[in-house]
């Protein structure tokens, strides 16, 4: 052990450095989807990894409509075993911290000067798109994003066919994690010019995906992934234009350090792009409808100058838009988590691109106290959250509810039943974690709301949804109001 320490000082130091920066992030309590994959895993059988109800809409008592395959659905349920969910949410996170972390930093190392690596980890860290992903622990977009670009190093970084081979074989393994994956195959497609190393990786590639999508088959009798993009159209998704500009107003968000760098910079391209992509952001808000659409520009500017780096020849602008376009023509919702993957690439390019001065150094300290009260902005969100279901729960022996993340695991663990689609007679209602019931059905009785707050991420009476496009238009809201509301409704 201390040979390696010696050996690779730099290293260690991330990765010590790495987590100690994510453990300040990690939470107890649920959040997102996070409780889903928990209850499935607990109900999904070794043998059999789809005999689960869907907790989601279609609502069908078997999951393998169910859009990811099972890979990380074994990996929570075999952790599950052995520890509750608060020790859990770390012990599932922490190896596959480490590897993106490990990951990112050989290529850091490979692309950049030594002077830039450490102020591309730190602006890594600082990027909420990446930061709230790297400890949700309970999702699996860190647990493919990891074995992904551990994949693309390793082919980038291979010196004989077999280590193409074990690259291939590891994006395989991504793909079974989230199907998304798969559209890195395009990177050694299009820019590994060796013929031969380019069929060592696509053959590991297939391998892996073959024999997982066969022994599907022969337990279910259908191909996963074909039934998956077959009943696509059955799951509610936002409209194309919605992802577009959801994508357009999240990513210089989630990306901030990168975007504060690009904005200072003075390059008419950069400018233009962001003059575009604000103004339309400005022109979608008046055409839904809001108020004080001018709050638009920011977002879409800064969106739209982190687009603008994307250039025609280049491998890291080639790994982005591979990304952005799955997220935008495949997915169901944009999401800021998505494009986790993409950090990477863009901060390669940016500080290869453009001169970086000291001074933009201290664009971090902004950076770094967003991220904090956003990550703070979930946190009281999730407590207060719970803290609203033991307020129901005192008021109600039983009752139906509708909502999600925090709030449904905690009405859950209580005994409540989720409304799913059936009528019943009273329903909680938590406003901001999705869900709602008719009016023309209901009549309102009574509302608890949550402590104030400034920030908030989610907000469905303001049209706020940080986490997709299909649950608002703008990204985060600023203003004094609960962070989150439960009304009960009784029906007519």
């Amino acid at each position: 052990m201390r040979s390696l320490f010696e050996r690779y000082p730099r290293t260690w130091q991330v990765l010590f450095i790495g987590l100690l920066c994510l453990s300040l992030g990690q939470r107890t309590l649920p959040v997102l989807d996070e409780e889903s994959y928990w209850k499935i895993a607990s109900q999904m059988s070794w043998a059999r990894p789809y005999d689960w109800k869907m907790p989601w809409f279609p609502f069908e008592e078997q999951g393998f409509v169910f859009a990811h395959p099972p890979l990380f659905l074994y990996w929570v349920k075999a952790i599950q075993s052995w520890f509750g969910l608060s020790t859990a949410q770390w012990i599932l996170g922490c190896p596959w911290q480490l590897l993106f972390l490990f990951s990112v930093n050989k290529l850091f190392q490979k692309f950049l000067k030594p002077k830039q690596t450490w102020l591309a980890l730190f602006m890594l860290l600082t990027c909420v798109g990446v930061y709230l992903p790297l400890t949700r622990s309970l999702m699996p977009d860190l647990m493919m994003t990891s074995i992904a670009t551990f994949s693309v190093w390793s082919w980038i970084a291979a010196q004989t066919r077999g280590q193409v081979f074990r690259a291939g074989i590891l994006l395989g393994i991504a793909s079974w994690v989230k199907y998304p994956a798969l559209l890195l195959i395009l990177l050694p497609l299009l820019y590994e010019k060796d013929r031969g190393r380019l069929l060592w990786f696509l053959l590991g590639c297939s391998l892996v995906l073959l024999f997982a999508e066969g022994w599907l088959y022969l337990l279910y009798g259908d191909v996963h992934l074909l039934e998956v993009l077959r009943r696509a159209p059955e799951i509610p998704r936002s409209s194309f234009g919605s992802r577009g500009i959801g994508i357009l107003n999240r990513l210089g968000v989630s990306l901030l350090p990168l975007a504060l760098i690009l904005g200072t910079q003075q390059v008419k391209r950069t400018w233009l792009w962001g003059l575009v992509g604000g103004l339309g952001s400005v022109f979608y808000a008046y055409g839904l409808g809001l108020e004080t659409i001018w709050f638009a520009f920011p977002f879409g500017f800064f969106g739209a100058v982190i687009l603008s780096t994307l250039r025609r020849s280049t491998l890291w602008s080639f790994w982005t838009a591979v990304v952005l376009l799955g997220v935008w023509i495949t997915h169901n919702y944009a999401a800021p988590r998505y494009w986790m993957l993409i950090s990477i690439p863009l901060l390669i390019q940016v500080l290869e691109t453009f001169s970086i001065q000291k001074w933009h150094v201290g664009l971090l300290i902004p950076s770094t106290v967003f991220c904090i009260a956003m990550t703070q902005a979930e946190l009281l969100h999730s407590e207060e959250t719970d803290r609203l279901a033991e307020t129901v729960h005192q008021k109600f022996e039983s009752v139906a509810f509708t909502g999600e993340w925090t709030f449904r695991w905690k009405m859950e663990h209580l005994g409540h039943v989720f409304m799913a689609d059936t009528k019943p007679a009273e329903v909680a209602w938590a406003l901001n974690s999705a869900g709602g019931v008719a009016a023309a059905d209901y009549r309102f009785v009574e509302r608890f709301t949550a402590q104030n707050t400034r920030l908030s991420l989610v907000n469905s009476q303001r049209s706020v949804g940080y986490y997709a496009d299909s649950l608002g238009f703008w990204p985060l809201w600023i203003a004094e109001e609960p962070i989150e509301t439960v009304e009960i409704w009784k029906r007519k």
